[in-house]
């Protein structure tokens, strides 16, 4: 098993308590982490219920017992690894989450798209349109402060690592903006303005 105490309760936390018998059985296969998760203060709604949002998971990737596990379970083995810090083994398990319409995923795909990693980003950029869109925009809807800093997150880091390149082009803009999650100002200027310099003038 991955963890116990602390640990365990957080990884459970970012499921819905109706779930917590499958992220059980999901975390029993996993191997000893070699260091303790990373933990955030973030949570989300999700069906009227709060839940977690992970920060990173050390442990190693399961070689046994993930055939035993029901898709369920599966599912949420990738969307706990969908928070490794190796980013190869985040990208492997978010596409096992981009066939799939349950209303718990959503916040693991879209805080991969407010992170650094642009190729995760071009993973489900190209997949977005198979995405449960509805699904995506009642999230959305019912979690603002979650998506004004994922959109903030989605310009500070074109703005610092990829601005060589429109806005408009970059895969954490593209992928928000196909499933109608992109609705704030963030970014407005190089929006409206695609030759704007980023370098003269303070992010927004």
């Amino acid at each position: 098993m991955v963890a116990g105490g602390d640990d365990a309760a957080a990884l459970r936390a970012a499921f819905p308590a109706a779930l917590g018998s499958s992220v059980d059985a999901a975390m029993l296969v996993m191997p000893q982490a070699q260091h303790p998760l990373h933990k955030t203060d973030l949570q989300v709604e999700v069906e009227g219920e709060k839940v977690a949002v992970l920060g990173r998971l050390y442990a190693p990737e399961p070689t046994t017992g993930v055939s035993s596990l029901t898709p369920i379970q599966r599912l949420i083995l990738s969307a706990l690894y969908s928070r490794h810090h190796d980013g190869f083994v985040r990208e492997r398990h978010v596409r096992q989450l981009l066939d799939v319409d349950h209303v718990w995923i959503p916040p693991f795909v879209v805080l991969l798209l407010g992170e650094y990693v642009v190729q995760i980003g071009q993973v489900i950029a190209e997949r977005v349109s198979g995405l449960p869109r509805q699904t995506y925009i009642d999230f959305a809807r019912v979690n603002p402060d979650f998506m004004r800093l994922t959109r903030s997150r989605v310009v500070s880091y074109w703005w610092e690592y990829y601005s060589s390149v429109p806005l408009r082009e970059y895969p954490g803009y593209r992928s928000l903006q196909d499933l109608g999650m992109w609705d704030g100002p963030e970014g407005r200027r190089w929006l409206c303005d695609p030759g704007f310099e980023p370098g003269s003038a303070t992010r927004t």
